[in-house]
Order: structure tokens, then sequence, then C-alpha cells
């Protein structure tokens, strides 16, 4: 099946994939509103995919059953490649999507591998730890999402770095509710240089010495998007890069909160961020 053609009818199915992205993934939903309906259905397959992998941390309470269930999603991945039967929903959408838009499978494997770090508490021993886990978790999917908007492996630097940056500006909205689950992002050498353990981070109280790190991660943030600025990438790439037009304002609320607070944008301010990149070819 060519791109060209919906990739798989619009079904009961399909709306409550879509309804799920929607829920738990405000910024990639809107900016998949912005692409053809062939690629919007893409997007959300790989997106549900994402959600169903990247919540298993917080509905396991065993890390044994954690890699069980990641052990399952590679055995689905396997069948998709193998062309032999899946087992839900997310997975047969997710099977099309592979299909019409023939997508590497490489880039499932290392977003699946890099996964297995979420049931430790403290798995980022140093910022290169950290890095390589954005970049082949939030990285691989961005490039994925690119490759079903058309562009190939054309935007992978600026889908890896705008990735990156994304993540990490995840990862400090998350800082309570990562704490809260005993679940710390933050690189170890960083705590330890400032003289804090991984229990102060999941004590939930904002000291100077953690809003410095946490600061010291909105700044590697902010040279990432640098980074995918100055990367060149087809205009077909945008739709998958979009959401990254939030970086800046997520990162400029962090600044003016304390560490483990929210950080929210309206729905308004979002929508018109992701539109407004969208129309500009611009990030």
């Amino acid at each position: 099946m060519n791109p060209g053609h919906n990739c798989f009818q619009m079904s009961d199915s399909f709306q409550a994939l879509e309804e799920q992205v929607a829920n738990s993934d405000p910024d990639r939903y809107v900016a998949s509103l912005f692409a053809s309906p062939d690629r919007r259905r893409g997007l959300t397959a790989l997106y549900a995919f994402h959600h169903d992998v990247a919540r298993i941390r917080e509905v396991v309470h065993e890390p044994l059953v954690g890699h069980i269930r990641l052990g399952w999603w590679r055995e689905q991945i396997g069948a998709i490649f193998d062309k032999r039967p899946v087992a839900t929903p997310i997975a047969a959408a997710l099977a099309d999507t592979v299909t019409s838009f023939a997508l590497p499978r490489s880039l499932f494997d290392r977003y699946l591998d890099a996964r297995s770090l979420d049931f430790e508490e403290a798995p980022f021993g140093d910022e290169a730890v950290l890095e390589g886990y954005a970049a082949a978790t939030a990285g691989s999917l961005m490039q994925l999402a690119a490759h079903i908007c058309g562009a190939g492996d054309r935007a992978d630097v600026a889908a890896r770095e705008a990735a990156i940056a994304a993540a990490y500006a995840g990862y400090i909205r998350a800082l309570g509710r990562d704490a809260a689950l005993r679940h710390c992002r933050l690189p170890r050498a960083w705590l330890e240089a400032e003289g804090l353990s991984v229990e102060d981070v999941f004590a939930g109280r904002s000291t100077p010495a953690l809003e410095r790190i946490v600061a010291r991660l909105a700044e590697r943030a902010r040279s990432h998007l640098r980074a995918a600025r100055a990367a060149r990438f087809p205009t077909s790439a945008i739709t998958a890069l979009a959401p990254v037009a939030l970086v800046p304002r997520y990162l400029k609320l962090a600044r003016r909160s304390r560490a483990f607070q929210p950080i929210e944008v309206s729905q308004g301010e979002r929508v018109a961020r992701i539109a407004l990149a969208v129309l500009l070819w611009r990030i």
C-alpha cells in the first residue's frame, strides 16, 4: 500500500487510539492534525505505541513485570516485521503503518532497548548516558515520525537534536511526578557534584542545589534546540518536529518556577505555537 492511500480505514478502533493520544500526548496530537489523513493515521498509531510503552513504568510495581511487558512489545515488533499476526489494536495499527511507510525496524529496536532503563530508580550515571537514552527513545520516535511524514532519513540529525531538547524539557516538567514514583532522570554525577543523592530528589523538596541542576538541564535543552535549528531538514518533516516549538516556552516557565512545581501551557497557546511552526516551517 502506498502512503498516498489510507494506511487503515477510519474505525472505532482508530478513533479510540486517537483519543488516547490526544489525552496522553497533546503536543504531538496537535501537530499530527496538520498532516494529511493517511500520514495522520500513521502518526497516531506510532504515538499510541509510544504511549503504551512509556506508561509501563507508571503502571507496574516490579521491574521484572516491566521487562516482561517490554519483551511482549519486542515480540509484537518482531511479528510486524515478519508479517505475522499481532495481538492488539495498537499493534495492528502499527503494523499497517510500518508497511505503508516502510519504517525501519532498527529504530523500533533501539527505542525498546533503551526503555529497559525505565525500571531503574536512577539509571543515568552521567550526562552521556542521559543523552543516549533521550536520543534512543524520543529521538527514534521523532525520526520514525519524520519517515511517516515523507522525509525519510533526511531529517535524522534535526530530529535527534530536537527530540533531545524536548525530552529534557519534559524531564524537568515531570520532575515531581517522577519523584513520587521514585524515578530520577537527573544524572547522578550532577547530583553528587552538588552534594545530593537520589533520595534528595525523591523527597520532592526544592533546594538551591537542585535548582542549579535543573537550570543545567534546561541549558543543555537549549543547546540541543539550537543544534536542531541549525540542522537542515526537508519541509515535509515539520509536522514531526513541530512539538519542539513549545520547548522554549516550557523552559521559560520552568525558570520562573521552583523545581517540582507543575509547568503547564494552555491548550490555546499549544495549538498556536505548533501551528505557527508548521506554517512557517520553523522550529
